[in-house]
């Protein structure tokens, strides 16, 4: 008796289980990243947050549910109502973080699911790749400090999770640092950095850089590593 049981409450939990409505909440942001990166572009101070829930098992039309978008508890009333499936909003500031939320209700207007996740703000970061003349930039393996390079090198920065397309935008800055003194990057290309030492001796070189994004004084990323360039025949350093 108690198996017959068991098994008719499993018969009829089963296909309201299987037909549950979920709602899932999936976000992103439009910062940078390099070509090929696997990983997730992620949300920098005064970015742009773009969110849609996905109803799952539901009979009605994204187009007819109605949905409510809540910020840390504060409801966005002009970004709610029918039909608002998605949002474009702005993020977190000041390294902060802050909960979305979204309800969302049937065309009666009874709420029957939801959804919420974190955004969390990250900092701006600058990674250091080789390049070499025929392959360009080598994005599968980064410079760690003190490493030891031929004469004549060049790297590129990569300033990861800034606001833009393209990380030779007018709207990025960047500023170079030889052992302490300014140096420009190549041309039209000033992610790019050419270091030679005209001498017999190697010579280590502090490289920084910073890169500041002009319209969103709160997005500056930094980046520094020690280098060895191997010498040759003279005994000054180019561009120095």
């Amino acid at each position: 008796m108690r198996t017959f049981l068991y098994l008719g409450l499993f018969f009829v939990l089963f296909p309201i289980l299987s037909h549950a409505q979920t709602a899932t909440l999936l976000w992103e942001t439009q910062t940078y990243t390099p070509p090929f990166y696997k990983g997730a572009s992620l949300y920098s101070d005064g970015g742009t947050i773009y969110a849609e829930v996905y109803v799952s098992n539901s009979s009605y039309s994204k187009e007819s549910m109605s949905y409510k978008w809540i910020k840390d508890g504060v409801v966005l009333g002009s970004l709610s109502g029918v039909g608002k499936s998605s949002l474009i909003t702005s993020g977190p500031r000041f390294l902060g973080d802050y909960i979305l939320e979204v309800k969302v209700s049937d065309p009666e207007g009874i709420e029957f699911t939801s959804s919420a996740l974190l955004i969390e703000t990250k900092d701006p970061k600058i990674v250091f790749y080789e390049t070499d003349p025929l392959l360009g930039s080598l994005f599968h393996r980064s410079i760690k400090s003190n490493g030891d390079f031929p004469n004549s090198s060049q790297i590129q920065a990569i300033p990861y999770f800034l606001s833009t397309q393209s990380i030779h935008s007018e709207l990025l800055s960047y500023s170079w640092n030889l052992n302490g003194k300014s140096v420009a990057g190549v041309g039209n290309t000033p992610s790019f950095l050419s270091m030679r030492v005209e001498g017999e001796d190697s010579s280590v070189l502090n490289v920084s850089l910073s890169v500041a994004h002009s319209q969103n004084f709160l997005q500056d990323a930094r980046g520094r590593l020690n280098l060895t360039i191997e010498g040759n025949s003279r005994r000054s350093l180019f561009g120095l």
